[in-house]
């Protein structure tokens, strides 16, 4: 991947054999070697297909803010419409997931590789959105030979502005008071409500979210074309794609 090799690894080309080689070392490893470096186990939910399929399974990694039930209704259907297993994942501290005072890319990407040894699957397609897709990304790179195809949504292969507005937005949210709130929906407008002043300038809306998914998973990840987006082959990674939204 030409473009995340120029980001990460610019004039740090025996950094990156040093990864190859850790790379080769560890996936000889067991469990709890593993486990032994930092790495632990995720909590995921899984969408079978209905006739059993020697496709490589999906793996969907959600962002800073997310969960796997997020991505329960979208995990769905790209199972129906590819035919694959797909694992929605819980990062560590987030969800069901274990807490871990470890919260750094590459010990996440550990965390993968021991849910890949615990389930048996040797080299799955990962979705990553967000924080998920820098992990992604970050696994890529460093067990190249582990991934069949790789898609980041949402997020560009560069380091972020450090003046960024993530931490408002942390504090917007620790701070929002459903005291008044007697169901789901009403605490969703009083979290609206909340935090506009904070987040002037909406993202994407779930539906344009899932519907963009849903052209992913069908045109770009495991199809030929590409409409939008760029795509980038991954060095080692076999048909891998990029595609930023």
């Amino acid at each position: 991947m030409i473009c995340l090799r120029g980001v990460f690894l610019k004039n740090q080309r025996s950094s990156f054999a040093v990864s190859i080689q850790r790379f080769i070392q560890q996936s000889r490893t067991s469990d709890e070697e593993l486990e032994a470096l930092g790495a632990v186990r995720l909590t995921f939910q899984s969408f079978a297909p209905k006739q059993q399929t020697d496709k490589q399974p999906v793996f969907i990694l959600h962002g800073l803010f997310g969960r796997k039930s997020n991505w329960f209704s979208l995990a769905e259907s790209l199972c129906k419409e590819t035919d694959r297993k797909v694992y929605v994942l819980d990062a560590r501290n987030h969800g069901d997931s274990p807490q871990s005072q470890l919260m750094d890319y590459p010990s996440m990407a550990e965390d993968i590789q021991l849910l890949m040894r615990h389930e048996g699957i040797t080299k799955p397609a990962l979705v990553g959105h967000s924080m998920g897709g820098r992990t992604a990304m970050t696994f890529a790179l460093t067990k190249p030979l582990m991934v069949e195809r790789l898609a980041v949504l949402d997020v560009a292969p560069r380091n972020m502005n450090p003046n960024s507005y993530f931490p408002e937005f942390v504090t917007a949210m620790k701070n929002v008071d459903f005291g008044q709130a007697h169901n789901l929906a009403q605490a969703q407008a009083l979290a609206e409500e909340q935090l506009a002043p904070t987040i002037k300038v909406a993202s994407h809306s779930a539906a344009q979210l899932y519907q963009s998914c849903r052209s992913l998973a069908g045109t770009v990840l495991f199809g030929e074309g590409c409409s939008h987006g760029k795509r980038y082959k991954a060095a080692g990674v076999d048909d891998a794609i990029v595609y930023i939204l």
